[in-house]
């Protein structure tokens, strides 16, 4: 188990306190730091700002990695391009997490234009050519929300970048199995955790991966007070 430290935009955090609570984690020996996304700051330049803060203290700069991008807010280009650009600036220490967002709500696929859709077969549609623009495969693809002919990314050498799936339901596990580098969960209990590890495996299986080279990265929700009730 590696143990991270994510920190989102409620926080309020500067840039200069972004860069500080960087080499914190760095001094305090965390592997790695972590962002959602919303339709605030760019997530992707906050992690390469991360790194290079982190880099005052572990030569190699600490891995850093969104978790998750609502893939509402880009195209799969869009996603690959910022992706690759941020690995090539840290030396692959970059994980990219992308999830459905608000789109499974009819006012959350009303705010960006989209119809009804599956999220799932949207997942689908993203995972699979997020996964192979960054791995430089020059990639067609038709699905129900992704149209792409003969698309490759313009980066040399091809970014090492995972794909992460954001991923709480057992058919979005599921399909993490089956075609993601990993799952990317959030306000688990430790059983749930185990579930989601048999669901992840079911997928796996059925796409014949090794279940154990699918990651799971889970958000453990803290507060930190010297009231522990205040805290609570």
């Amino acid at each position: 188990m590696e143990i991270g430290v994510g920190l989102d935009a409620s926080l309020g955090l500067s840039f200069e306190e972004e860069a500080a609570l960087s080499r914190a984690a760095a001094e305090l020996g965390y592997t790695s730091l972590w962002t959602p996304e919303g339709a605030g700051y760019d997530s992707f330049q906050i992690c390469a700002q991360r790194w290079a803060a982190s880099r005052d203290v572990v030569p190699q700069g600490l891995t850093t990695g969104i978790s998750v991008s609502p893939v509402a807010l880009r195209t799969p280009m869009g996603l690959a391009m910022s992706a690759g650009t941020v690995s090539a600036i840290t030396g692959g220490r970059f994980i990219l997490g992308i999830g459905s967002g608000g789109i499974y709500r009819p006012s959350g696929r009303r705010s960006y234009g989209l119809p009804k859709v599956s999220s799932l077969e949207v997942m689908r549609d993203y995972l699979v050519t997020v996964r192979a623009l960054v791995a430089g495969e020059t990639v067609t693809y038709q699905g129900q929300s992704v149209n792409l002919h003969e698309v490759k990314l313009g980066i040399r050498p091809a970014p090492s970048t995972p794909v992460y799936l954001g991923a709480l339901g057992p058919r979005m596990l599921r399909l993490s199995g089956e075609s993601a580098d990993g799952a990317a969960l959030n306000w688990c209990t430790s059983e749930q955790i185990a579930w989601s590890r048999e669901r992840i495996a079911e997928g796996a299986e059925t796409a014949g991966r090794d279940p154990a080279v699918v990651k799971m990265a889970e958000y453990i929700r803290v507060c930190v007070d010297e009231d522990a009730d205040a805290a609570r």
